[in-house]
């Protein structure tokens, strides 16, 4: 989900600096020293903080040794923020502000949206679900996104990612990719993998959905023995799964 910096209060209010997924912007008075300046601000330093996009959350970086950043009234070198939490550098209040998305979803994660919660599993704050067993292995939804690169159609994309699990996983197999309906996406595909594990044999479903020029993937994991689980929770989730980048 497409996030954006927005100035509320201070010298140079009503400011607007967009984030990119995946890339890291750094924030300053001058441009010989930040990709982005705010020279209205003198007690702002040269080079003050980097701001960077993942998952709809704001990673935030002070890169400044005379000048605190503060979240909540207190310095801080790094902080993850969320959608409507603010910070201060200089005499700038600046705000984290989240597109408006029109698909409906009982939480999100980025661009993923997520309309039903299977029983058993419960929300993993800023990554996806998970289910309540731990033992042997504890079955998980994860989301993530990035930037489609360069020169990629999904398609691609997806033929990338299967030829980086064949150099990495143990002894993989992966179902052909099959179009796939996800509402919001542009294009979304699926497939199956099969491979071994330190606790015996697990699979994977993996989606890929794009929007807007960003890839995001959900990869839902269990054990084989787990299989019954994992496919119960996928086939309900699928039909209210969302992917949107405003």
């Amino acid at each position: 989900m497409p996030v954006h910096l927005e100035i509320t209060e201070g010298p140079a209010k009503g400011r607007k600096i967009p984030l990119t997924v995946g890339k890291t912007v750094s924030v300053g008075r001058t441009l010989a020293k930040s990709m982005i300046a705010i020279p209205e601000d003198a007690y702002l330093s040269g080079l003050h903080f980097s701001a960077g996009s993942r998952n709809g959350n704001v990673l935030l970086c002070n890169l400044s040794k005379a000048n605190p950043t503060e979240v909540n009234g207190k310095p801080v070198n790094s902080a993850v923020l969320k959608p409507g939490d603010t910070f201060k550098a200089g005499m700038n209040i600046f705000a984290v502000i989240a597109a408006e998305n029109p698909h409906e979803a009982k939480f999100r994660v980025g661009g993923w949206g997520f309309e039903s919660i299977p029983e058993g599993w419960e929300i993993n704050e800023g990554s996806g679900l998970r289910h309540s067993v731990t033992e042997p292995f504890r079955p998980n939804i994860i989301v993530v996104e990035e930037s489609l690169p360069k020169g990629y159609d999904l398609s691609k994309y997806v033929a990338l990612q299967i030829s980086l699990g064949e150099k990495h996983l143990k002894a993989p197999r992966f179902s052909e990719p099959k179009p796939l309906p996800i509402k919001g996406a542009e294009q979304a595909m699926a497939i199956t993998i099969h491979a071994q594990a330190e606790k015996g044999a697990a699979m994977q479903f993996q989606v890929y959905a794009v929007h807007s020029g960003i890839v995001g993937v959900m990869t839902a994991t269990a054990l084989e023995s787990q299989g019954q689980l994992l496919r119960g929770a996928f086939r309900e989730v699928l039909p209210g799964l969302t992917f949107f980048q405003g």
